[in-house]
């Protein structure tokens, strides 16, 4: 992978240096219908969302162990709310299709609930439950294919990925005891829809859509109350639902209903701001590791490896280039890492024997954001090649569950846990300098090859992690580690092939290759039950590499 973006990111210099023969750009033209689609708009919209789901509850370290097993071990919620927000994107009308992009922003109050009670149960021991989830903010990226049957509206379908902040809450109490947890987190899934929308006048126009969602689920742990014994309870939730929404839209430019058939401008490239934005999918695989040292950072103590971490990410992106060279450019993405698994290793003398485990990795997320400001120091129709200097962040949450002994230690994960109990999670941000190269180069008359190469000079590693089971346990930890660490030898790579099918619509395929490194400290001061503990050195490790699908309007 690595090979082939650094032999792509030559080739753009190695055909700009060598191309002699200019390359005259020819679209076919986008016609106007008989109500305007095409162009940017911006809206409001309000909806109304209901659920039914369902929620499992079980404990470690064995199924109720210590508790009663009259307690039910799974619930019904039924969930609903409001949601309201604003919408923007971008159409495309050729001939009686439009193509577009679409994304809102939106706050919710959509929440559900569950309890149950019984004064004696079969042990003879009254007990209570009780499990909330809400959903306080709920976003969405979509792509959307319209047709317009008759004057004035469009019908559609709509799909991509829905992003929310859910919290969820949950209690179990007896008499002389209560396991109690909280937790907030984003949740990345999918959406899915259809829709109508008519044309009111010139510039307005109201949508009906009804939509259906999934942000797959989120565990939240509850710890006992007094905090003396190891047993702690794992509620389980599912997140989902269906949405009727209304919204208004008013369009800023585009094909008016009277206005000629469109081709492309030859005048295009001296307009003052040329700008471009759409939308990607990209699908790509990583591993986060970690080395943890001893106070002297001369023997190594334990390695946990998340490998194989595949993710699936909705992307938006942008970019203005000004006459005098000057550009911008970024993106911002939100996805779910769904697969995976977490190797953790503990070394002798630390240790013995050496002991190595593996555990599943489930309802990860990732979410990552690039703004750059540049100068294309070559311009010319067929071909760009600039500087760039930016800012990148990227935060990855992944979680292990279950645990299995792989090696010969029979102290940790002998027997086995099961794969429904939340062992471990890791909580990371990188916040990073970018330094690059950026270049495009038109190899037809209709297909441009674009990479660039960014080296990131300074990174900044804020990071918690999470031992669920070894929280407020003799010996264990207080609550959730702090880590940190700098970093200054990464490197971000990226090359795009894309297809011009009209002067304002372009659909292309691309690869990236991220890595990164820091070295800091795991602060185990003031997290040990009983006290005492110090700082400890750490290296990070992250690298995530994939290919991506987009669709890109250019104006």
């Amino acid at each position: 992978m690595k090979k082939f973006l650094c032999s792509a990111g030559m080739s753009v210099i190695s055909t700009i240096a060598f191309s002699s023969e200019p390359v005259t750009v020819e679209y076919p033209s986008v016609k106007a219908g008989s109500a305007r689609w095409s162009g940017t708009y911006l809206g409001l919209n309000a909806a109304y969302s209901w659920g039914n789901s369902t929620s499992s509850v079980t404990g470690y370290p064995a199924p109720w162990a210590g508790a009663d097993p009259a307690v039910p071990a799974s619930y019904g919620i039924s969930s609903n709310g409001s949601i309201g927000g604003i919408q923007f994107g971008h159409n495309l009308q050729i001939d009686n299709t439009v193509i577009g992009i679409e994304a809102d922003i939106a706050a919710s109050s959509i929440s559900g609930s569950a309890s149950r009670s019984a004064n004696i149960s079969a042990s003879g021991t009254p007990f209570s439950f009780s499990e909330k989830q809400r959903i306080e903010s709920f976003n969405t990226l979509r792509g959307r294919i319209g047709f317009i049957p008759v004057d004035r509206l469009m019908v559609y379908v709509t799909g991509g990925v829905a992003q929310g902040k859910v919290a969820t809450s949950t209690n179990l109490s007896f008499p002389t005891v209560r396991y109690t947890g909280s937790d907030s987190n984003s949740k990345v899934g999918w959406i899915l829809g259809v829709g109508a929308e008519y044309a009111l006048t010139d510039r307005l126009s109201a949508k009906l859509e009804y939509l259906h969602y999934d942000l797959g689920r989120a565990t939240t742990v509850g710890f006992r109350t007094p905090a003396n014994a190891t047993f702690n309870t794992h509620t389980d939730f599912r997140l989902n639902g269906d949405i009727i929404r209304a919204g208004l839209n008013y369009q800023f430019d585009g094909v008016r209903a009277s206005s000629p058939d469109t081709g492309f401008d030859a005048s295009q490239w001296q307009r003052t701001i040329q700008t471009e934005f759409g939308i990607r999918y990209w699908y790509s695989k990583g591993k986060t590791a970690k080395d943890l040292y001893d106070t002297t950072g001369s023997a190594r103590v334990s390695r946990l490896t998340y490998g194989d971490l595949g993710a699936q990410a909705g992307e938006l992106f942008a970019r203005a280039d000004h006459s005098t060279g000057l550009f911008v450019k970024g993106y911002v993405g939100t996805g779910n890492v769904s697969k995976g698994h977490l190797k953790d290793e503990d070394f002798p003398p630390f240790i013995n024997p050496y002991s190595s485990t593996l555990s599943d990795q489930k309802n990860g997320t990732i979410g990552y954001a690039s703004a750059d400001i540049g100068f294309n120091f070559l311009a010319q129709p067929e071909y760009r090649l600039g500087v760039f200097a930016g800012y990148h962040y990227y935060h990855e949450t992944v979680n292990a569950y279950g645990c299995a002994q792989t090696a010969t230690s029979a102290a940790i994960c002998t027997p086995a846990i099961p794969n429904s109990t939340l062992v471990i999670t890791n909580d990371s941000k990188w916040y990073s300098a970018r330094l690059g190269l950026a270049g495009d180069v038109m190899l037809a008359k209709t297909l441009k090859f674009a990479a660039e190469a960014a080296w990131l000079p300074h990174t900044r590693l804020d990071s918690r992690d999470s031992h669920w089971l070894r929280i407020g346990t003799a010996g264990g930890f207080t609550g959730n580690l702090p880590e940190d660490g700098i970093g200054h030898n990464g490197v971000q790579l990226e090359s795009t092939l894309t297809y011009q099918v009209s002067p304002s619509f372009s659909l292309g395929m691309g690869a990236r290759y991220w890595r990164a490194e820091t070295k800091g400290e795991v602060h185990f001061e003031g997290m040990i039950v009983g006290g005492g503990g110090s700082p400890q050195p750490v290296k990070y490790k992250m690298e995530r590499y994939g290919t991506f699908l987009q669709a890109a309007f250019k104006f």
